[in-house]
């Protein structure tokens, strides 16, 4: 109860001041409605985040830098004589109404299309220089506004009566308030020295006031009172509506500025909570906090009041009291209605220094946050477009601010972007291979020719620069590894573009990749683009339909491995083809054996002058314990998690392996080619079979069994102990290259 009777004097001390503020100049004679409309919308506020914030203590309202948006829109009207304010103030006044539910229903829906769409996480996005200068706009037209309201004259004159060193006295009583609530907020830290001192200076007028020792004729005559009547009865802005039809006209003209209060209630919702994320330790639910004040603006509008969101002050303070949950929020609320039904008279007393003291107070904190606490966070650069857009509202207007925030936010994207590496890596064949085994003689010409394809792993998104710098990057490459390699009809070179890491695509990227493609065919070098399938749909969903799709003579794979498989065939190709199987196992097997080295030193025949193990030997006594199986396109070779009884030599064909995953699909892991050795890290290890094995095609394969291993090694331990070199030779190569691999992607 304590906590939400704070809140609600917070919140009236405030709502008098937005109130005044808000109907200030020619319509000065309405500023006991528009009081009334901005307490009756602080109650709003808080019944409406009681009821749905995602934080039980989050308090709403009224919140400043909104308050000053639409305190700009209603000067903008009644200054520039279209709200009819001299000739008929009750046609300004539901002019003015009219203006404030059109501001309150768009930035309902606004808020509430966010929060609806779960887009609020998108807001982060604004770049601070751009929120800066908003929020920084708005602090100095709320400073601004408050020395205008206590001079009782609008900005212009106002500057110019500073410039001549002559002010008002309300205007100077209004700066000294000012300078008093900053001093004594700086010296207690008391979130309610503001409000109980609008309140103090009230009473003390009001009763001095009536003892008759301040006449209120000579007080309201000297700018220091409000000057209104103090009458009771409920004033709303909205009943103006009931004898005057607003003018379409002013509305329309007024249009820009009513979308700005849409935007500033986005971007100082999103930034108030996180504040009091940071302040309460919390984490606040933002589509929620989006909701909610897409409700509190919603019931605003059905008084003409004033738009609402997330208070961070006034959520900040019912933390520090204590509160436990939405009671205290919901109690001020009621309090603040209650007021507004049964006090509305009070509002005459307060005086115009205060109430211009306090919006002088609150723009300087918005200053002094935005442009002085910043200035440390951001590049000069920044900073200085943060003060253009600060300088164009305060000279122009919001509309301007927003045009050229909209402006700032392509150029920082298109800077961000730029500075960016699009290239996240830049391979070769000799850094990087397909998810394919090859033979030996096959493994050895892709790594010694590996350069003659180039793979670009891009990232990030893809906009017309990057993309013409990308296809220069590729084309210099491309052109470099060709003279390199002179002389042959079809070199087999490959140019890889790899986009599983790119976010997005502008369309120019399409007009790039065309210019690359032909650039490459001129050279004899093809074209890849991976991580697109070639249905297009992941073209689409990155946001250029059937541009990337649609090359033409460009080849297009799903996965980096499809497509490097692809570009590895073409090389084999250009290099003289493949190399053709072995006509038997026991030819393979010699060439492979004859390969190791260290062959000759430790297998040796066994006895009185041992004599060096042959290749040939060894290879004819291993293929005579193999046992051969043929398999058919689509046969089971071995299942995941069978026992590893067997090691397999794939003679001729292709199989793939695959990872059954419990309940999903399984996943294609490597594939195998013929002259390859497949099961060797379980055979020897006892391990269960980590995967599935399943032919892709007709395939031969030799299976040498654990039982007939068992009996080479005890019949013929030179034989056996070739073999066990070969399959080490194998595997050491396998993992230099894997090694290589790791380094080449870090």
């Amino acid at each position: 109860m304590t906590a939400g009777l704070a809140l609600a004097l917070v919140a009236i001390a405030y709502s008098l001041s937005f109130g005044a503020l808000v109907f200030s100049g020619p319509l000065a004679a309405q500023a006991q409605a528009g009081v009334i409309g901005a307490v009756l919308s602080a109650g709003v506020g808080c019944l409406a985040f009681a009821l749905l914030s995602s934080f039980p203590r989050a308090v709403g309202g009224p919140d400043t830098p909104v308050v000053a948006v639409v305190a700009a829109l209603t000067a903008g009207m009644a200054g520039a004589g279209a709200a009819g304010g001299a000739a008929d103030p009750e046609q300004a006044l539901a002019n003015v109404a009219a203006a404030l539910i059109a501001a309150c229903l768009v930035t309902a829906l606004t808020l509430g299309a966010v929060g609806a769409w779960r887009l609020a996480g998108w807001l982060r996005f604004v770049p601070f220089p751009v929120v800066t200068g908003f929020l920084a706009g708005s602090g100095g037209f709320l400073a601004l506004a408050g020395l205008s309201l206590a001079a009782g004259s609008d900005r212009a004159t106002l500057v110019a009566g500073a410039l001549d060193g002559r002010l008002p006295a309300p205007a100077l009583a209004a700066l000294a308030f000012a300078l008093a609530l900053a001093i004594l907020r700086r010296a207690t830290g008391a979130t309610m020295a503001a409000p109980l001192c609008v309140i103090a200076a009230t009473l003390v007028v009001g009763v001095a006031a009536a003892r008759g020792l301040l006449p209120a004729e000579t007080l309201r005559a000297g700018g220091w009172l409000p000057p209104l009547p103090g009458e009771a009865g409920l004033a709303l802005p909205i009943l103006a509506l009931a004898t005057h039809a607003p003018d379409a006209g002013v509305l329309l003209a007024a249009a820009p500025e009513i979308l700005s209060v849409a935007l500033v209630a986005a971007m100082a919702l999103m930034l108030n909570a996180a504040g009091l994320e940071a302040h309460a330790a919390a984490r606040l639910d933002l589509d929620r906090e989006f909701l909610a004040s897409s409700l509190a603006s919603a019931g605003a509008m059905l008084v003409a009041g004033l738009p609402s969101n997330l208070s961070l002050n006034r959520s900040a303070l019912n933390v520090e009291m204590g509160a436990g949950g939405r009671a205290s929020a919901a109690l001020a609320g009621a309090a603040c209605i209650g007021f507004a039904l049964a006090g509305p008279a009070s509002a005459a007393w307060v005086p115009m220094p205060v109430l211009g003291g306090m919006a002088l107070y609150m723009g300087a904190g918005m200053l002094r946050r935005w442009l002085g606490r910043s200035a440390g966070r951001m590049t000069g650069f920044e900073y200085a477009l943060a003060l253009a857009i600060f300088a164009l509202i305060l000279r122009y207007g919001y509309l301007e601010g927003v045009a050229m925030g909209v402006v700032i936010s392509c150029i920082s994207f298109a800077l961000a972007c730029a500075r960016a590496p699009a290239v996240r890596q830049r391979l070769t064949r000799a850094d990087y291979a397909s998810f394919v085994d090859r033979s030996a003689g096959d493994e050895a010409a892709l790594r010694a020719a590996g350069g003659r394809i180039r793979i670009f792993r891009l990232q990030g998104f893809l906009f017309f620069g990057v993309a013409a710098r990308i296809a220069e990057e590729a084309r210099a490459a491309a052109e470099a590894e060709a003279l390199a390699a002179p002389g042959a009809a079809s070199p087999g070179h490959s140019v890889v573009l790899d986009f599983h890491a790119v976010t997005g695509v502008d369309s120019t990227a399409r007009a790039s990749l065309e210019r690359l493609r032909d650039q490459l065919a001129e050279t004899g070098t093809a074209l890849a683009l991976t991580g697109l399938d070639p249905s297009g749909r992941r073209a689409r969903a990155l946001g250029v339909g059937a541009g990337l799709d649609g090359l033409g003579d460009v080849s297009i794979f799903a996965t980096l491995e499809q497509g490097l498989e692809a570009c590895e065939d073409r090389l084999l190709a250009a290099l003289g083809g493949a190399s053709a199987p072995p006509p038997d196992i026991e030819t393979w097997l010699e060439e492979e054996l004859a390969g190791a080295p260290g062959l000759d030193i430790p297998a040796r025949e066994p006895g009185p002058g041992a004599r060096p193990l042959r290749p040939a030997e060894a290879a004819a006594r291993i293929a005579a314990v193999l046992r051969r199986r043929d398999l058919a396109a689509g046969e089971v070779l071995c299942r995941q998690g069978e026992p590893p009884d067997s090691l397999f030599f794939i003679v001729g064909g292709r199989v793939s392996i695959f990872l059954e995953a419990p309940g999903g699909p399984s996943m294609r892991l490597r594939s195998a080619l013929g002259g390859t050795v497949i099961g060797e890290i379980g055979f020897f290890t006892g391990a269960a079979r980590s995967a599935s094995v399943i032919a892709d095609r007709a395939t031969e394969v030799r299976a040498l069994d654990a039982a007939a291993f068992a009996r080479l090694k005890a019949g013929d331990p030179a034989a056996a102990m070739a073999l066990e070199e070969l399959v080490i030779r194998i595997l050491a190569d396998r993992l230099t290259f894997a090694n290589r691999e790791v380094a080449a992607l870090q």
